[in-house]
């Protein structure tokens, strides 16, 4: 009897030491997760700082559905948290389209110029891209939620 128990000890023993080896290989390895990719600092002014306001509403309306301003938070778009200025394409936890990445080749950063672009007709300005808002084709408005998003640092 004594020997059975002292066989059974010897075996449970075993098995939590798999266990605890099996749980810390999966916390030093297989479980680590990448932080978040964040963009570089903006080093652009803000663009319009009387608009910014406006902006944050119609950025509210329009825009957030999709894209949110935290790092790491890629669902249905990119999040937009630092975009102001930043090269095209440039999170690695998010998986832009080809076109998209296209445009990244090409040195496209995401000006007021570019994003005013973007925003009145995403197709027209990148040919194939995931988006599928609806135009803004109200330049006031665009120029407004391009002001708001410049604040995004």
């Amino acid at each position: 009897m004594i020997l059975k128990m002292s066989l059974a000890k010897k075996i449970c023993g075993a098995w939590q030491m798999i266990g605890l080896c099996t749980i810390a290989v999966l916390a030093v390895s297989g479980c680590h997760r990448e932080p978040p990719s964040e963009r570089a600092a903006v080093t652009l002014p803000v663009y319009h700082p009387e608009l910014v306001e406006q902006g944050r509403v119609a950025y509210q309306n329009e825009c957030e559905q999709c894209h949110t301003i935290r790092p790491g938070s890629n669902h249905k778009a990119p999040q937009l948290m630092r975009v102001y200025g930043a090269p095209a394409a440039e999170l690695k936890d998010y998986q832009y389209t080809d076109a998209m990445q296209a445009k990244a080749q090409q040195g496209w950063h995401w000006t007021a110029q570019n994003l005013d672009r973007y925003i009145a007709d995403p197709h027209a300005a990148i040919p194939n891209t995931r988006m599928e808002s609806e135009k803004i084709t109200d330049p006031a408005e665009r120029q407004a939620i391009i002001a708001y998003v410049s604040t995004l640092r």
